[in-house]
């Protein structure tokens, strides 16, 4: 099953220890913009949503914001193995979870 982004940014929140709301907040700092990065990536990477629809389930993002979030993402997993381990631990929760899309 496809995952939702809510199911998301609530796994991407809680690995972090972030709490869920923060996700569609405005801050900037990086113990909460790089759980949302992560969760904007994985949206992009476990559903079919598009990065418009992406954007707006993120306190209404605009479609370049989660573009580049994605690439940040990307370019980070191969940099930094803390942050490979925590998105594949996410993203096997959420294959194992098995949220239906909504």
């Amino acid at each position: 099953m496809i995952p939702t982004i809510e199911a998301i940014k609530r796994a991407a929140a809680s690995e972090f220890g972030v709490e869920s709301g923060t996700m569609d907040g405005k801050s900037r700092a990086r113990h909460i913009a790089r759980p949302r990065q992560v969760a904007m990536y994985l949206a992009r990477e476990l559903t079919l949503c598009s990065l418009g629809q992406i954007g707006i389930a993120f306190g209404r993002r605009d479609h370049t914001t989660v573009r580049n979030a994605v690439a940040r993402v990307a370019h980070l997993l191969q940099a930094d193995p803390a942050l490979a381990g925590h998105t594949a631990a996410i993203r096997n929760r959420l294959l194992a979870d098995g949220e239906p899309q909504a």
